[in-house]
């Protein structure tokens, strides 16, 4: 007799559960950038979309837009950007950033406008890159292989170090497998001593492939790029990381939108 009153006060229950669809949640639009500019890289990526209602599925097509005033201010002379269907990204043809030099950006669409501004760091000076072979902690394998490099960081600038093996089809795709350091992050020395491997093996052998295959980069970005790179996780995963729930990633760009605007410098060493 309890079974059956249970399952009747269930089934009471559940016929009187009201369904409603939500389709008013409160909502902006607004504008997103990103883009980096590169020393002596073609400025040809620049990304301009808007954000999607929480209720809309994400698609890069339905977010992009195509016909927005992009205007890039670079130390004094103005370049109207124009959208490229191909890489789905506005650009100037010809254009190429430059170490040094201060770059502004407005994009404006409908009655929306947003601004922001960056520079491209110097190119990074190494004074050593170097290897350090330890007693490996990790179960069946002997050694850590660790390289190094040393260098005084500029003012205003933040630093990331990684490798990559130049034989491999992923060697055109970047990590950062380690922190990112500050111009204050420094030693003693004033310089910053920045991991770029880290090589777990049983054969010391590895070392000519880490000198001969390997190569090392150290990334340089306007120091702006800090707060981004912290917070760069907390975006929605399985959409763009702006698309409509990435307001807790901190970007630079200011005005009816947000994202991101950064100049970047490389450079390349190789382990001797």
């Amino acid at each position: 007799m309890r079974k059956i009153l249970i399952l009747i006060l269930t089934f009471i229950i559940i016929s009187c559960e009201e369904y409603v669809i939500v389709d008013d949640l409160p909502f902006v639009e607004t504008l997103v950038v990103q883009g980096i500019i590169q020393h002596n890289k073609n400025v040809d990526s620049i990304k301009i979309s808007r954000t999607l209602h929480p209720l809309r599925q994400y698609s890069e097509d339905s977010a992009l837009i195509i016909d927005a005033e992009a205007i890039l201010d670079a130390g004094g002379r103005i370049y109207r950007l124009i959208y490229d269907p191909k890489t789905k990204a506005y650009k100037f043809e010809g254009l190429k950033g430059i170490k040094g030099i201060e770059y502004k950006l407005t994009v404006k669409w409908k009655n929306y406008r947003t601004d922001a501004r960056t520079f491209i760091p110097d190119t990074t000076i190494i004074d050593s890159v170097y290897k350090v072979i330890q007693k490996s902690d990790e179960n069946n394998f002997n050694y850590t292989i660790k390289v190094y490099a040393r260098f005084k960081p500029r003012n205003n600038c933040v630093y990331l170090g990684g490798f990559y093996d130049n034989t491999s089809l992923d060697r055109f795709y970047k990590s950062y497998p380690f922190s990112i350091y500050r111009s204050s992050d420094t030693a003693k020395d004033g310089k910053i001593q920045i991991p770029l491997l880290e090589w777990i093996t049983n054969n010391l052998a590895d070392t000519i492939r880490l000198k001969n295959n390997f190569h090392y980069y150290i990334d340089v970005y306007d120091q702006q790029f800090y707060e981004y790179y912290l917070s760069r996780h907390q975006g929605e995963p399985t959409e763009d990381i702006f698309g409509t729930s990435g307001r807790n990633i901190k970007g630079n760009v200011t005005g009816n939108g947000f994202g991101i605007f950064y100049g970047k410098n490389e450079t390349i060493i190789k382990l001797k």
